[in-house]
């Protein structure tokens, strides 16, 4: 049995790309990994290092001019080093030549195989039309949703009635503060006033009972 190697760390595969640039094409990649408040995220060398993002967060290393994860811990990919195996495939293998199931079992589990295949596969095929009808069905609901797209003269038009009824709530707004300005010293001027006859009359009381005393 082949001895299995572990999957190269997050740090190691960055130093490599570093130095390495003629690993992938372009020496181009992006660094994805996860933040925790907005899940996983994608980032570019300068922007991981300015952001001191660590490097238990990347989650894989992804080359951009192809598009494809050149590393990936969740999916045990590294295709830098290229020195790692799959252990699923290997302990599937040596579970297979381990076992040495006798001819009765082997054919009862052929049987058993093939009817389970037959009616998985009936109730995927019914799955699968279920789910085709059920997306036509939203694709054309959507459709039906969407905002048809105007010309250039239309939209013109449209945002010049935006910004006039934009315009003519500026202005009532302004006359309504204005009117309420207004209102607000016509009031002060009536107190005031008021106030100015009051202290008049008295003072004309207080004359009119001098002159009395007299």
């Amino acid at each position: 049995m082949a001895k299995v190697q572990r999957l190269k760390p997050a740090h190691k595969i960055y130093e490599r790309l570093i130095w390495d640039q003629d690993c992938i094409s372009g020496a181009n990649f992006v660094i994805g990994y996860e933040d925790r408040f907005l899940g996983i995220m994608e980032a570019t060398r300068e922007e991981f290092e300015s952001e001191e993002i660590p490097f238990h967060r990347i989650r894989y290393f992804k080359d951009v001019e192809t598009g494809q994860h050149i590393w990936d811990r969740e999916k045990r990919i590294d295709l830098i080093t290229r020195n790692y195996a799959n252990t699923f495939t290997l302990e599937n293998d040596s579970s297979s030549l381990s076992k040495k199931p006798s001819l009765n079992s082997l054919e009862h589990s052929n049987i058993h195989s093939s009817s389970s295949y037959s009616v998985n596969k009936y109730s995927d095929s019914n799955q699968n039309s279920k789910e085709l009808s059920y997306n036509n069905k939203n694709s054309w609901e959507q459709q039906s949703r969407t905002i048809p797209v105007f010309s250039t003269k239309s939209k013109k038009n449209y945002l010049k009635r935006r910004r006039k009824k934009h315009r003519l709530r500026e202005l009532s707004e302004a006359r309504q503060r204005t009117e309420e300005e207004e209102r607000i010293e016509a009031e002060h001027d009536q107190m005031y006033e008021d106030k100015m006859r009051e202290v008049e009359e008295r003072i004309l009381r207080f004359q009119q009972f001098q002159i009395v005393r007299i």
